[in-house]
């Protein structure tokens, strides 16, 4: 008997079965379940390269962020110390106007960097589904014709 593994909604007995010797000896003609076992291996082993690429994608987004972060509060305490340095009415507004501004571009283009990473690791763990998707089909083509000859 497999082994039972408890996955939070209850246990999966099958999650570990070998159904390759289960159905090694299950013959039907014409179908191939060599093919089947192997295009599901692939689909497994596609689904893990996604994974892969996408926790890639996720870490350097989360280390941009955490750099970006660091950058303002850097940017803050300089703008901080700049403005408090500054006495005269008039130009401490001036200047507290363009801090303002300057922190805002700043936020929109760190923004927009942001957005352009995760878009890109988005798009890269996308290929690696759509290689698979378009072998898959492929591989159904071949199963068919396979059926017809």
């Amino acid at each position: 008997m497999a082994k039972k593994i408890n996955g939070g909604f209850g246990e999966f007995p099958f999650a570990t079965a070998d159904f390759t010797k289960a159905w090694g000896d299950f013959k039907v003609p014409g179908f191939d379940f060599d093919v089947v076992f192997s295009a599901q291996r692939k689909n497994l082993e596609a689904v893990t390269a996604a994974n892969r690429v996408a926790v890639e994608g996720m870490q350097v987004v989360a280390k941009r962020q955490a750099e970006l972060f660091q950058a303002s509060v850097d940017a803050f305490q300089k703008a901080s110390t700049d403005l408090l340095a500054t006495t005269e009415v008039n130009d401490r507004a001036t200047k507290q106007a363009e801090l303002t501004k300057t922190a805002f571009a700043t936020s929109l283009a760190n923004a927009q960097e942001l957005s352009d990473l995760v878009s890109k690791s988005t798009t890269e763990t996308l290929a690696v589904v759509n290689k698979r998707v378009a072998e898959g089909i492929n591989e159904v083509e071949t199963a068919i014709k396979g059926l017809h000859a």
